[in-house]
């Protein structure tokens, strides 16, 4: 969640938001969101968890890519690669260089959810 916030907080614009659903409690997501410094607006998902069904939501996290309504890229879990081509997506169309989203840590290429 920390490379999902850099995202936010580095590439939104009025072209670009980004939005986290959470399935925890409101006050533990506004916490959490606290503690990242996140930018993003986050919906809460109570149960039964609506949203995550009509998304097929299988792992935690996931992350979607959408354009114009349309799902372009799903991330299941953390893929390096999807990441940064998200990242990479998110910066063309808010006209921002793409930024480096992990800083100086080691990250590795596949984590599953």
């Amino acid at each position: 969640m920390p490379f999902v916030a850099n995202m936010a907080n580095l590439l939104q614009t009025p072209a670009v938001k980004i939005w986290g659903i959470s399935q925890d409690p409101e006050d533990e997501s506004a916490s959490f969101a606290r503690e990242l410094d996140l930018k993003a607006t986050v919906l809460i998902d109570e149960d039964p968890f609506r949203v995550s069904a009509a998304y097929g939501l299988t792992n935690v996290p996931t992350l979607f890519l959408i354009s114009d309504g349309e799902i372009i890229k799903t991330c299941v879990g953390f893929s390096r690669e999807d990441f940064d081509e998200i990242a990479a997506a998110l910066a063309k169309k808010s006209a921002r260089p793409v930024p480096d989203i992990y800083g100086a840590n080691d990250i590795p290429a596949l984590r599953p959810g």
